[in-house]
């Protein structure tokens, strides 16, 4: 076979493998690996360019940016899980590594999805989001519940998994 017709090929065969714990309606959804991006879907995919001792492809979160963050939203596939968040909390970092976490652990079971709260202030005020950081859960368009972040006095990531479970996430 021609090198030019076996090269697109292989890399639409690599697309699909490295999406494959999405939906069919997710992947239509988001796009190329973005660590910028102000909405950005936590994927549990091969990481390019890491590899195991043994040479094996090393797995873990891959940030792809949104391209469809109403489609995302609306799909009935899986649910979804907004973390609002914003660049000016200081404990951002320490909370986004626990979500990455969360949405490894919880692959094929829901979607996750990081948004910046600065940037979709429409999306905060159908929502209903408060304050930030913040969790909502959400199925085929609809809210399904909110952490409420802004109520308690303090929390971890192990009460936004406890509270993903009560949820029948997990």
């Amino acid at each position: 076979m021609n090198s030019r017709k076996v090269l697109p090929i292989l890399l639409a065969m690599s697309l699909l493998i490295a999406l494959s714990g999405c939906g069919k309606k997710i992947k239509n959804c988001i796009g190329n690996i973005s660590y910028s991006s102000t909405a950005v879907c936590m994927c549990y995919e091969e990481v390019p360019g890491e590899y195991s001792d043994d040479g094996s492809a090393v797995k873990g979160i891959v940030y792809r940016e949104v391209t469809d963050l109403d489609g995302i939203m609306k799909q009935k596939e899986m649910p979804v899980l907004i973390y609002f968040y914003t660049t000016a909390n200081p404990t951002a970092a320490g909370i986004t590594a626990g979500v990455e976490d969360l949405a490894e652990r919880l692959n094929g079971k829901v979607v996750v999805v990081a948004l910046d709260s600065n940037a979709y202030p429409t999306v905060n005020t159908e929502l209903g989001v408060m304050a930030v950081p913040e969790f909502v859960l959400m199925n085929g368009g609809s809210k399904v519940a909110a952490f409420g972040s802004n109520s308690k006095t303090s929390w971890t990531i192990a009460d936004v998994s406890s509270w993903l479970k009560d949820n029948g996430i997990g």
